[in-house]
């Protein structure tokens, strides 16, 4: 919860749960994209993200950019032309069965997720 803080409010100390100068813990990401999951508004949103890179920048700055392309649904920048070969069904359904939720609440919060992308994912 503590990365609902207002990030002024926010210490990242507070979060790092694992050993210093080890990579970011999985857990981390998992529990902020939970959270995300659960809110509707965009400043609380931006508020996780915002706290979770400050937690990690904080922790092991050289996590920052696999974690931000984790964040965008990637493992690597574009022109490297690496992708997982996952279809977005086979993830709803991974996460559906994973976290107990239903397949329907998932799609329409990736919908959502598509929008707040095409918002604010330009340049």
């Amino acid at each position: 919860m503590q990365l609902k803080n207002k990030p002024a409010d926010f210490d990242p100390s507070l979060v790092v749960c694992w050993e210093k100068d080890k990579p970011v813990s999985f857990l981390l990401l998992s529990l902020a994209f939970d959270l995300i999951s659960k809110e509707s508004g965009r400043i609380v949103i931006t508020e996780i993200v915002c706290n979770l890179l400050r937690t990690v920048i904080h922790a092991k700055p050289e996590d920052l950019v696999p974690v931000v392309y984790l964040s965008a649904n990637r493992i690597a920048p574009a022109h490297e032309g690496l992708e997982l070969g996952i279809g977005d069904a086979s993830i709803i359904k991974a996460l559906a069965e994973g976290y107990g939720r239903n397949e329907q609440h998932l799609k329409s919060q990736y919908k959502v997720f598509c929008c707040f992308k095409a918002l604010f994912g330009k340049k």
